[in-house]
């Protein structure tokens, strides 16, 4: 769906109170989502002691994942192109990923190697962009600034 018929559908839906919550709710989880980015720290002092990992690894496998995170070309794209269900989808299968790789990697399914963890933090970071992109922005359609103001400028 262009972007053009995408903001005409959600001109036409704004005076619906059910969708303009689902809308909302919708908004929410992805700002939760959005959050997954800066979960790595959360893990890193554990990765460090379960991989055996200096400093400086960590720290290398967080920039690069960070790289990416910050790169939302693509998601910007793909929602101009085929508005947010699209963008969504393809953030929740990568995001999947990067979750089962960790998994793997620390149940000892996969066995450590450096390029694996940097794979799997690199789908746990860039789909953030995706989310940020598909589902805060049609907020900004859902929610303009001007409801509710009296002025008419």
């Amino acid at each position: 769906m262009p972007l053009h018929d995408f903001a005409e559908s959600i001109r036409d839906c704004v005076g619906n109170e059910r969708y303009r919550f689902l809308q909302l709710a919708t908004g929410v989880w992805g700002a939760t989502l959005v959050s997954a980015t800066y979960a790595f720290g959360l893990i890193a002092h554990h990765m460090k002691d379960e991989f055996h990992l200096s400093q400086e690894q960590l720290t290398t496998i967080s920039t690069v994942a960070a790289t990416f995170g910050f790169f939302c070309i693509p998601a910007g794209a793909a929602f101009d192109k085929w508005g947010p269900r699209i963008v969504d989808i393809v953030g929740t299968i990568m995001l999947s990923i990067g979750f089962v790789l960790y998994g793997l990697l620390f149940s000892g399914v996969i066995h450590y190697h450096m390029h694996t963890i940097i794979i799997a933090a690199v789908f746990t970071a860039w789909p953030t962009g995706f989310f940020d992109i598909g589902t805060l922005m049609p907020n900004l359609y859902t929610f303009p600034l001007d409801r509710g103001s009296d002025d008419d400028g």
